[in-house]
Order: C-alpha cells, then structure tokens, then sequence
C-alpha cells in the first residue's frame, strides 16, 4: 500500500481492514468459545494479524501528512488524494456567514497591510469583491475549508479544519504556508 493512493483506493483499503478486523475477531471469539485451534488455523490468524498491523502502520504514518495539501494551490486542483469543491463565491461582504467572516479576518491578521481595518473594510479590498469557499475532503474523510482571494494578481486565503477557527495554512501568492 502507498500513501499516495487515489481517494477511493484509499477509502477501500481503510473498508478492509474494517472487515478484517471483525474477521479477526470473529475467528478469535470462535476459537475461544469452540476450546481449540489447529495449527494453520493459528499460522492464518497470526498472519491477519500482522497484515493488519501493517496496514495500520501505513494509515498511521501517511495521516501525519493529512495537512499536505502541496507547496501551493495548483496540486489542491490537480491532487487525486484530495476532494476539492466550490461551496461558493460571495459577491457581498453581508453575504458571507459568520464562521466564514472569523475565518477570513484571522487569515488577514498575518498580512500587516490588512491587519488595521475591519472586517467590511477587509472584504472590500479583495479584487472583483469575490470571496471563493471551496471544501476539501481528503482520503481520511478529513474535511477542510479553503477561503481563497486575490489581491491584485495575487493569490491569498487559508485553510482551516472545517467549520472550525483553527488555521492549517496560509496561502500568500499561491503558495501554502503551513502554521
């Protein structure tokens, strides 16, 4: 297994080992309750046993880089690991819901040149005045919000666990910037 499997190959290997884990312990209970084991029944549960391990141990150490979203956002486009979806494109500072509104002006607490201004005058420094929330779902069923603007031609947002305050990333001229 690697851990660079597509999304759904990935979804399919953490379903297996769901269902090998009930086998296992399904069998285990079986033998326990029967009061005996022959030897190649032993020898096949020692080795689902390790196989689950090491699928475990793949999960784990690929889910230390659960944040790798890339070095900048043109792989959260083209990644086959990451789900990445237009919520919406707000057009109107009022328009924007509040957990968003809190995400957008934490993002902007670390760009100095916005730091002063409040949150209407914030919004009405974006280009075009368009605000893009995009959602992104990665192979762990991990959700994330992305809020991505520009300023002049560059690129700027964030990306937050979802529907939390907590910042993952800051984007600056399209590249991420992991906190």
């Amino acid at each position: 297994m690697s851990i660079n499997l597509d999304f759904d190959k990935e979804k399919q290997v953490v379903k297996f080992l769901e269902q090998a884990k009930k086998k296992l312990a399904q069998y285990e209970a079986y033998s326990l309750r029967d009061g005996h084991i022959n030897a190649f029944e032993e020898y096949t549960l020692d080795k689902l046993r390790e196989l689950i391990q090491k699928i475990e141990e793949k999960i784990a150490n690929s889910k230390s880089l659960s944040f790798d979203f890339g070095p900048e956002t043109s792989y959260l486009n083209t990644s086959k690991s990451l789900k990445v979806n237009l919520v919406k494109s707000y057009q109107k500072s009022e328009s924007v819901p509040m957990q968003i509104q809190q995400n957008f002006l934490e993002i902007n607490t670390h760009f100095s040149w916005l730091s002063d201004m409040n949150y209407t005058e914030q919004y009405n420094s974006i280009d075009e005045k368009k605000l893009h929330h995009y959602s992104i779902h990665n192979h762990y069923a991990q959700a994330f919000t992305w809020l991505k603007w520009y300023a002049g031609d560059t690129e700027v947002g964030g990306i937050f666990s979802n529907k939390t305050s907590k910042l993952i990333a800051l984007i600056n001229d399209g590249y991420i910037d992991y906190t």
